[in-house]
């Protein structure tokens, strides 16, 4: 689940559903409140809404009972815009960041549920002092320009002290003109790129470290519309829809480490979908046994493994011991062929 927010309102009321289905939750322009329903009673959770001042946007967990919010920051009254994560129904508060300069936030949850993504676009001040000689006046603050930024939540754990616990995972400078964010279905890998932008730059990054997600690949694809995860995370497709010229349509497919495996160029692309993984016919019962015994049987898999590939090795070692007694024998034949030729021509 992602969602977009800018400085100016959304379309707002909006309703957003929890991923079970247990609960709803809505917002209204200029609201300073989020409002929480649970769908057994259809009233407020703990019958409070939420206070949140600012609030801009909000995305429910894909896999918990958590929410992801956003609120916008409020220079003239010194109030930084906040990115945070909350827990459902209880309205506790796991993580919170608080970030002054923000002109734009994207957020992202990871399919699994365990990491959150935020991209945010910060304006760059630095303080100008104009008179030299008179330094108790004021110094003056001149924006030079939007920086791109990159900030992984973790949220593995259930139960978080915001003043104990790490905020953050991770934290990464990427560069400027980057809105998008798509995670791998199985979650570790993610990329950065910039949607409907003249350069088209992606990165590819590796978040599956505990500590520091690390930047592997950065790419061009000018003029890129959307990227698409196939549903094994192993490939990405980056494509261009809609350009005015066949030349600007097309596709192309990556490994999850940026290396370009394919490229074709489609005249008037509108749609691309990786066809879905058929469904497991093996019941839930069967399942579990599977994931028990599943390190004992990797173990024998290892082995048989192991055995097939000394059995190769010997095969070819007895091929090569065969192959030399043979060179070895027709040797010694044209050696005693070569004796008795001089010997006739001797006598």
């Amino acid at each position: 689940m992602s969602s977009t927010t800018t400085n100016k309102q959304l379309n707002l009321p909006f309703v957003k559903w929890s991923f079970d289905e247990k609960y709803f939750a809505y917002s209204r322009a200029s609201s300073e409140c989020l409002n929480v329903f649970s769908c057994e009673d259809f009233k407020l959770c703990d019958g409070k809404t939420v206070e949140l001042e600012g609030l801009a946007n909000f995305s429910f967990n894909s896999a918990k009972n958590i929410i992801a919010y956003y609120c916008e920051e409020k220079s003239n009254a010194n109030r930084p815009a906040e990115i945070g994560i909350m827990e459902i129904p209880s309205r506790t508060k796991l993580r919170a960041q608080r970030i002054f300069g923000v002109f734009q936030v994207n957020i992202f949850w990871q399919k699994t549920g365990l990491y959150l993504a935020a991209h945010t676009e910060r304006y760059q001040k630095m303080n100008v002092i104009k008179n030299k000689e008179d330094v108790n006046k004021p110094a003056e603050i001149k924006y030079l320009g939007v920086t791109s930024h990159l900030e992984i939540f973790d949220c593995t754990e259930k139960t978080i002290s915001v003043q104990t616990c790490p905020q953050l995972l991770s934290k990464i400078e990427s560069g400027t003109n980057l809105n998008s964010i798509s995670w791998a279905p199985q979650g570790g890998w993610l990329i950065v790129y910039g949607a409907s932008t003249p350069g088209g730059l992606v990165y590819f990054i590796d978040a599956s470290g505990a500590t520091e997600a690390n930047r592997i690949r950065s790419i061009e694809h000018p003029s890129l519309t959307k990227a698409f995860w196939d549903p094994t995370g192993r490939y990405l497709a980056i494509c261009s829809f809609g350009g005015k010229s066949r030349y600007e349509t097309g596709y192309r497919i990556y490994t999850f480490l940026g290396r370009e495996i394919l490229r074709k160029i489609v005249d008037s692309l509108l749609q691309f979908r990786w066809r879905p993984r058929p469904p497991i016919q093996l019941s839930e019962h069967k399942l579990k046994e599977i994931r028990k015994t599943l390190k004992q049987k990797s173990q024998q898999f290892e082995e048989e493994d192991k055995r097939e590939l000394l059995k190769v090795s010997k095969e070819i070692i007895e091929l090569r011991q065969s192959a030399l007694a043979l060179f070895k024998e027709i040797r010694q034949r044209s050696k005693i062929m070569i004796l008795k030729k001089e010997k006739k021509n001797y006598f």
